[in-house]
């Protein structure tokens, strides 16, 4: 089973769940940075509680307390997940086995099917790229984006890698905070102890909000809504990666928002998807590296599996950002907005396709094998 605990409140309420109050004590285990130097402790602390119950048992509790715990997936497994069977994730190669869709949903378009694969030396006589003929021009001294408006009420990694490469081509982006709740990776990576407003100095949020503007709005207030909708009123995207209720509860779901701005891109972000059995659970990239099999084929033979530690956060900035780029081009020649839903699960899903694909065609699972790959030479 895969335990992520990222937030102090999630922390606590774990502490609740596996009955080990003495673990609460430990101030410095309140913050994610200081629980790794105590992990030792920490799993010979809990091991009595997990030992007693089983995956599914553990898995249940977890999503009770709203815990990113998830149980781990490998190739043999993904394809039967409850999530992969009941969102049909997975669709049908031409060359009879199963690859997952593209990682993007739009509400106005669909991807297209996976196609035949080219023979061997299909392409062996195609034209060898020609160069442009570029003398005498100037390449104008803007960037791709110059003009875009893009409200990001994102938080943590995933979101703001996608906006942070989308301010990087020129995308005015507003991101929008509140000050009951600022993003949590504000307090990634280590506190400045020698000012007060130690919150402005986080390098992790610095290195994934740079080039974009800061707003801080109350959304449980009628009037920060009110602003809100002003500023989706005039933007091309909003951009979200909270759970899926979140945005029902304040009333800002696409609907209401196309409503307002009909040429709107609302790009949603959720761990599990808008719809469907798992859309209430909460998960951060270690859990989705888990569920999908990356934390599987990580590792030593002899040694338990390990999650990467969040190299699918920036994976699936890189898809919401490519998403995103799409449907302002769908807009661009349509005149029409639309939701665009973006699951970070199915991000994964799609980097570790070949371990479903290599159980289904050869019926191999594939496990930890160090620093060595999976191809024999």
């Amino acid at each position: 089973v895969g335990i992520t605990m990222v937030t102090g409140q999630q922390w606590l309420d774990f502490v609740a769940m596996v009955e080990c109050p003495q673990l609460e004590a430990i101030e410095q285990l309140r913050f994610q940075i200081g629980r790794w130097g105590y992990r030792d402790l920490i799993r010979e602390q809990i091991h009595p509680w997990l030992a007693e119950r089983t995956v599914d048992e553990v898995v249940e509790l977890g999503q009770l307390f709203r815990l990113p715990i998830a149980a781990l997936g490998n190739g043999s497994t993904i394809r039967d997940l409850e999530y992969v069977q009941q969102r049909g994730v997975f669709v049908g190669n031409p060359a009879g086995f199963h690859q997952p869709r593209p990682p993007w949903l739009m509400a106005a378009c669909a991807p297209a099917p996976p196609g035949r694969t080219a023979a061997v030396g299909a392409d062996n006589d195609e034209s060898p790229w020609q160069k442009s003929d570029l003398e005498g021009k100037t390449a104008p001294r803007t960037r791709p984006l110059d003009g875009v408006r893009i409200v990001d009420l994102t938080a943590f990694w995933a979101g703001p890698a996608a906006t942070h490469l989308l301010a990087a081509f020129g995308a005015d982006v507003v991101k929008v905070e509140s000050i009951q709740r600022p993003d949590g990776i504000r307090y990634s990576g280590g506190m400045r102890t020698d000012v007060d407003d130690w919150w402005e100095y986080g390098w992790v949020f610095h290195a994934m909000n740079t080039n974009k503007r800061s707003v801080t709005l109350d959304l449980n207030s009628e009037k920060g809504r009110r602003l809100f909708t002003e500023l989706a009123a005039g933007a091309d995207v909003v951009i979200e990666n909270f759970s899926p209720r979140v945005m029902d509860q304040f009333g800002l779901t696409a609907d209401v928002l196309l409503e307002v701005n009909p040429k709107l891109v609302v790009a949603r972000m959720p761990a599990f998807g808008l719809a469907g059995p798992w859309r209430d659970r909460v998960g951060f990239a270690p859990t989705m590296e888990q569920i999908a099999g990356l934390a599987w084929v990580t590792g030593l033979p002899e040694a338990p599996p390990v999650a990467p530690r969040g190299a699918c956060d920036p994976l699936a900035g890189v898809h919401a950002a490519f998403a995103v780029l799409a449907a302002l081009n769908f807009t661009e020649r349509t005149g029409t907005g639309q939701l665009l839903e973006l699951p970070m699960l199915e991000a994964v899903l799609n980097a570790t396709a070949i371990q479903a694909i290599e159980c289904e065609v050869f019926g191999t699972t594939l496990s930890r094998r160090g620093n060595r790959g999976h191809c024999e030479v």
